[in-house]
Parts: C-alpha cells; structure tokens; sequence
C-alpha cells in the first residue's frame, strides 16, 4: 500500500531534520543538535542498517569495546557475545 503525503507536509518534516553530507570517505557528520539530544559523545560506536531505502544508526552502549581493547580474555569474552545475541534476538522480535 502507498501513502500520499502532501507537499507541505514534506517540507515541514524536511525544516526540522538537519542535513549531513558524505565525504569523499564516506563519512558523515552527526549534526550537533542531534548529539546533544541523544547524549553521544567522542568515539561512540554504530551499529549500521538499510532499511527500506534509508540508512539506519544506532549507537552500541551496552559495551565500551575501544576502552578495553587488549584485556579482553576468557570468560569475559563469552560473556559479552552473549550479551550482543541477546541484544540481536531483543531488536529483531
């Protein structure tokens, strides 16, 4: 099924999204007023999705990876791929 949307209401939607740009690198810049609102600060990670056309961010908090790079070992280890399929199962129900 197709839903008709008027112009006006496009444009509407459209003033309150700031725009970002792709570089050369593929990278892009989270417009600051989007940060503040969610809370994201320096090196936070992204797990990255296609949904229908639109590309999909979600910020990873539930493991500060970087931070323990290098003191990850055994038991830890285990637990923490536990903890990202609990995670997949929980956003794909």
């Amino acid at each position: 099924m197709r839903t008709i949307v008027s112009y006006s209401e496009v444009r509407r939607t459209e003033e309150r999204m700031p725009d970002a740009t792709m570089s050369t690198k593929g990278q892009v810049v989270i417009p600051a007023e989007i940060r503040r609102s969610l809370g994201l600060g320096r090196k936070v990670a992204f797990r990255v999705e296609e949904r229908d056309g639109s590309i999909v961010l979600t910020p990873i908090r539930d493991l500060s990876w970087r931070s323990l790079r290098g003191s990850l070992s055994g038991d830890f280890l285990t637990a923490a791929l536990e903890m990202e399929r609990r995670s997949d199962r929980e956003r794909e129900s």
